[in-house]
């Protein structure tokens, strides 16, 4: 879909690869063409999913070509191939994409990642599926360039031995007749404490920082805990992915960042990474949660700010190897245009606000039909997590008047309670924390009109 800068669509269209479910996963806008983009993602086929790659200008009205193909398991069987990502060599007249080969039925063993190369033309350079010798399961999701002519960075997870799934990093060299690898990582942490191990991590999106005196990557995704909870994250490494940092945003529920990119302001306060995703806000303990997406700003220092939590991480080096394969590519489809109107009912706005000094923050703002709480108050938490006996609650306040403030424990259960009175604007309230257990709790707090927000917090 093509929209003005208004956000009214002026050219919507259904492609129709093979009369089967079509998903597009990722599309690119070309980078020697303004007007060309390239389209990715799966076609069904007889109930097998076929990977597709097309290019096209940007409404969409003129296709130049579309390539499906399928690819088979380790055991010869066919798999349901997908394509989730693609990138525009600003180099050469090629262009790569990576994916994925899971099992048509349960019970077979199938999961592998794949790379390919394709001419501006489309016609397929080579396709190979890449596997480890000492960790399974590798899942491609994002593919970036790094700066340097044909060499790209990947992310997704990968299967290590004792860790279950942890975050891939992986950087790879493409301009001979076959993937050379620059270097691959599994990235990894224990998690925040010892009380919430992680289950599994996945990486979702990866940018890379290219400045005069240092290149590094910045990888996104979520953090699985062996509760089901689940934590946004960034992992920060250098050139050679050894990881710098690690961050996990915490306080709203469960989250995961989906995007990440390279926010540019040399010079100036802001420069550092925008990442995006979604969170699902608990409202209270036993009521209904929801889902909505959210943008967070983060300096590249990794400070702390709004709602984080650090952590050390640590990498394993892995060992890759590539596989050929031969495809066959189909090159039909249909188009149909579509109707198409404006609407008000999901207009919203999501932002940021980096009010805290080299540090970051978080903001999500709208109607009261995509998210907004209605609330009249909004809360922070400081320090979280807190070690010590005393820590303060920040509400700001729209109007005066008593709020009911309510700590539970992650099971649900009432810890503390009590009745505050608040002036409209900045207000700190000191709680005593000294009889909390280890763990993490939610902070439930309603105002006079029986609005309620709530923020987790963490004792350490």
């Amino acid at each position: 879909m093509k929209a003005s800068s208004a956000g009214v669509p002026s050219h919507l269209f259904k492609i129709d690869l093979n009369s089967g479910y079509d998903e597009a996963l990722c599309t690119r806008r070309s980078n020697k063409s303004a007007s060309n983009f390239y389209t990715c993602g799966y076609s069904t086929v007889a109930g097998r999913s076929h990977a597709f790659l097309m290019k096209h200008n940007n409404s969409v009205s003129t296709i130049s070509w579309v390539r499906t193909f399928n690819l088979k398991c380790l055991n010869g069987q066919n798999g349901n191939a997908e394509a989730t990502a693609v990138i525009d060599d600003s180099a050469s007249n090629t262009v790569v994409i990576v994916g994925n080969v899971k099992p048509v039925a349960g019970g077979v063993t199938c999961q592998r990642a794949f790379i390919a190369k394709f001419n501006a033309s489309g016609t397929p350079l080579w396709v190979q599926f890449v596997s480890s010798t000492n960790a399974t399961d590798l899942d491609f999701q994002s593919i970036k360039e790094t700066g340097v002519a044909q060499q790209y960075v990947i992310t997704g997870s990968v299967g290590l031995p004792g860790l279950n799934r942890r975050v891939l990093l992986y950087v790879v060299n493409t301009s001979g007749t076959t993937p050379v690898t620059v270097f691959a990582k599994g990235l990894f942490s224990t998690g925040p404490t010892p009380n919430y191990p992680v289950a599994n991590q996945f990486g979702y999106d990866v940018v890379t920082r290219n400045e005069p005196t240092k290149k590094e990557y910045f990888v996104c995704g979520a953090n699985q805990y062996t509760s089901g909870q689940t934590d946004a994250i960034i992992f920060r490494t250098d050139i050679n992915g050894t990881p710098l940092g690690h961050k996990l945003y915490s306080g709203i529920g469960k989250e995961q960042y989906n995007a990440i990119d390279f926010v540019s302001n040399a010079g100036a306060a802001g420069n550092g990474i925008a990442a995006f995703g979604n969170y699902v806000k608990i409202i209270a303990p036993g009521n209904p949660t929801r889902s909505l997406a959210w943008l967070t700003k983060t300096y590249f220092n990794l400070v702390s700010g709004c709602s984080e939590l650090s952590d050390n991480p640590q990498s394993q080096t892995l060992s890759l190897q590539y596989t050929s394969q031969s495809i066959n590519t189909v090159k039909t489809y249909t188009k149909d245009s579509l109707t198409c109107q404006n609407s008000t009912v999901l207009d919203n706005k999501i932002c940021w606000a980096t009010t805290i000094a080299s540090g970051s923050n978080t903001r999500v703002a709208g109607s009261s039909e995509v998210g907004e709480t209605g609330s009249s108050v909004e809360l922070s938490f400081y320090p979280n997590p807190v070690a010590a006996d005393q820590a303060t609650l920040v509400v700001n306040a729209m109007t005066e008047g008593n709020i009911s403030v309510k700590l539970f424990d992650a099971t649900g259960k009432l810890s503390d309670e009590f009745i505050q009175y608040v002036i409209q604007g900045k207000n700190e309230i000191q709680m005593d924390v000294a009889d909390l257990i280890t763990g993490i709790f939610l902070l439930q707090v309603t105002d006079g009109n029986g609005e309620t927000e709530t923020i987790r917090l963490m004792k350490m």
